[in-house]
């Protein structure tokens, strides 16, 4: 436990960013529990990273995760197996993983006696020898290597490196499909110390690859396999295929739920049949988690971008209303200052205008002040002495 430790928090870490690791996390989290816990527990667990796989469309995961569960009932004696056991085999049928679903049936026939017969002539187009030659152990922690990317230009390149490895292929290209054009965004080939090259080239501007065969594939959806191109196929009087003398060429569609994502473009140009139905079986499975995983990476990076545009948007916003509330308070003290000055003026008039009357009010003689109507606003002491205190007109007096 104390050596896996760290790998479980790393993977526990990159599950936070987003729901694309999840099953992979609930499924560690299963494992470990069937090891060392409980039966109730660990069947929770399990049946938890089944519905993450399913709500992220794993179907290959969602299948293994099945047969999982389907064995840990029937080493626990607690059933029903059988329930998973056929889950995983239509899961593993409808991700075309053909050989996985035979070698499930064929290691637990007494669950699919109704199967077999059904399947006795996939037995036939598959040998055994084929069948045990696809390395499933390989095929799973290649699509867990794959999962486990989220950086779209990490995930490009650990794609282009497990699809050259499995296929055998001397050159690769991974074209990307934008707005109707394809376009190359990374090559690979054996020869280079930087094996996987990421670049952004318009097909209709690419050398060295048969833009024929890459149409052909966008445009039908269905993927060429040529044993030798410049001698055979329908694509041996392409003038592409001559001048590059082509031999080995595997290209396929990466496709999503009917959507095409993009094309693989695989070659060798040194020996003929290269591309065995083992290898490109292997590589169409690697193919089905490509797809999967780019469109969420994109999805991802897409999500990140809008995030980052509500934070600068968010960081706009604040420094405007910061910008506001500084005008506001210097606004608010000049304000206040003017309020200031203001009531020192009326305090000075104020004083002035009291000096004033008091000045008037010990002259020795008659004095008035009169409004512009003639009414008597101020007389002084001797004035009123003599004439009395009024407001009336100074003629009515």
């Amino acid at each position: 436990m104390a050596e896996i430790r760290p790998i479980i928090e790393k993977v526990k870490l990159w599950a936070s960013l987003g729901p694309l690791l999840k099953p992979y996390l609930a499924f560690i989290y299963a494992e470990l529990e069937r090891v060392t816990g409980t039966f109730n527990e660990a069947r929770s667990l399990y049946l938890d990273a089944i519905e993450m796989a399913n709500r992220q469309n794993y179907t290959f995961l969602e299948g293994h995760l099945n047969e999982c569960l389907g064995e840990f009932l029937l080493q626990a004696g607690r059933g029903p197996e059988k329930v998973y056991f056929n889950e995983a085999a239509r899961l593993y049928k409808k991700c075309h993983a053909t050989r996985k679903e035979i070698q499930l049936i064929e290691k637990y026939p007494e669950y699919f006696e109704e199967e077999k017969t059904a399947y006795s002539d996939l037995e036939a187009d598959y040998p055994k020898r084929i069948l045990y030659d696809l390395d499933v152990e390989y095929l799973t922690k290649a699509s867990l290597a794959i999962s486990a990317e989220i950086e779209p230009e990490a995930l490009i390149k650990k794609i282009m490196n497990l699809v050259i490895e499995s296929s055998g292929a001397q050159h690769g290209y991974l074209l990307i499909e934008e707005n109707g054009n394809l376009f190359i965004r990374a090559t690979s080939h054996v020869s280079e110390k930087q094996v996987v090259q990421l670049v952004n080239i318009k097909l209709d501007d690419a050398k060295d690859i048969c833009k024929a065969i890459v149409r052909y594939v966008y445009r039908t959806k269905e993927k060429v396999i040529l044993n030798n191109a410049a001698q055979e196929g329908m694509f041996k009087n392409n003038p592409e295929v001559q001048q590059l003398q082509l031999r080995s060429v595997f290209c396929l569609p990466v496709i999503k739920q009917s959507k095409m994502i993009g094309i693989i473009y695989l070659e060798n140009r040194l020996s003929d049949s290269v591309f065995t139905v083992n290898k490109t079986q292997m590589t169409e499975l690697l193919t089905s988690q490509a797809a999967i995983s780019l469109e969420n990476s994109w999805l991802l990076e897409k999500m990140k971008r809008t995030e980052e545009k509500l934070r600068l948007a968010n960081e706009a916003l604040e420094v405007r209303v910061q910008e506001r509330t500084a005008e506001l308070a210097r606004a608010n003290q000049l304000l206040e200052r003017d309020n200031a000055e203001r009531k020192r003026a009326e305090e000075a008039a104020k004083a002035e205008r009291q000096q004033f009357y008091k000045v008037l009010e010990m002259l020795p003689a008659y004095l008035v002040l009169l409004t512009p109507d003639y009414h008597v606003s101020f007389a002084n002491r001797l004035f009123r002495e003599r004439f009395g205190a009024s407001s009336r007109r100074c003629y009515e007096h």
